[in-house]
């Protein structure tokens, strides 16, 4: 249940802040932790830190209020934190030469003086640690921070299944060229995409009412490689979708990156059929119900 709840977390908790105050909620629980996260940013302190106290956002006038401050034996530290943030608070250079940051992407050190380090680092710091995997809630920390900073761990490749991505991105063009419904009007502007969490196609659709939406059919990779539709657009079309949407077949959440959007999932069981589906006329079969039902369904809410 521990681990259901910490990943459901890392799904909205994940702005820079939610990191931050969920790592502070560790630090403030576990004594080992916080002596961990000292050293990691700090490795040449003082042994002594059982009496330290971490503050989260300490407001230090004029300079700005740091993610974390603490003092050690009188000298001020502080630990900043970021994800794709790229200010760097030059500033904190007149309270202190003892300053962390710590993003998902490693910083070039020519942009700031400071100490830089990335999450995965942490990540892996920690999961290496014997001391800390002793804790039984740090397990649910790692899920968290895997999730929110799209931590990847290395395994054994195994190279020669990649050919089905070249596979199933030729079958997925088939079945949006091949869509036709009396909704749709017209659909246009078909463009891969290959990014960190995702590779597909983006397309747009006009439907009959002369509505326009800009959608994403492909994969999904976060626990697992999901087929996904996306939904692109304001932020009213996605909640009105999100709340009226119904299919005996799939689950959908909205899901917050750069822009809003509605990611519409085939759910475990179907998503694992499909993978399992001995021909690929039988999985293109099922790509194409998934995408035409989800097509016929938006057309009658937006």
């Amino acid at each position: 249940m521990s681990k259901e709840l910490f990943h459901f977390m890392s799904k909205r908790l994940n702005s820079e802040n939610n990191i931050s105050d969920v790592t502070w909620a560790f630090i403030q629980t576990f004594p080992k932790f916080k002596e961990f996260f000292i050293k990691f940013f700090f490795e040449n302190v003082s042994d002594e830190l059982s009496e330290t106290i971490i503050d989260r956002e300490y407001s230090i006038p004029p300079y700005g209020r740091p993610d974390f401050y603490f003092e050690v034996n009188g000298e001020p530290y502080i630990v900043e934190v970021k994800k794709y943030d790229t200010d760097y608070h030059h500033s904190y250079k007149h309270i202190t030469a003892n300053v962390a940051i710590i993003a998902i992407d490693t910083i070039d050190k020519s942009l700031t003086k400071f100490n830089c380090f990335t999450w995965k680092e942490f990540y892996l710091k920690i999961k290496n640690s014997a001391v800390l995997r002793s804790i039984k809630e740090i397990e649910y920390y790692l899920i968290y921070l895997k999730n929110t900073c799209k931590i990847i761990e290395k395994e054994t490749m195994k190279l020669q299944t990649l050919n089905h991505i070249r596979i199933f991105s030729e079958i997925q063009k088939e079945v949006i060229d091949e869509i036709k419904l009396p909704c749709i009007t017209n659909i246009q502007k078909i463009t891969h995409k290959c990014v960190f969490d995702r590779y597909g196609l983006d397309f747009e659709v006009t439907f009959t009412n002369s509505k326009t939406l800009k959608l994403f059919f492909g994969l999904f990779f976060e626990d697992k490689v999901t087929v996904t539709i996306a939904i692109d657009g304001n932020k009213t079309n996605c909640k009105k979708i999100h709340e009226k949407l119904s299919s005996s077949y799939i689950e959908y959440k909205e899901l917050r990156r750069k822009n809003d959007f509605l990611a519409i999932y085939l759910d475990e069981k179907k998503n694992l059929n499909f993978l399992n589906l001995n021909t690929w006329e039988e999985q293109k079969i099922a790509l194409n119900e998934f995408i035409e039902d989800m097509l016929k369904s938006i057309s009658k809410i937006i």
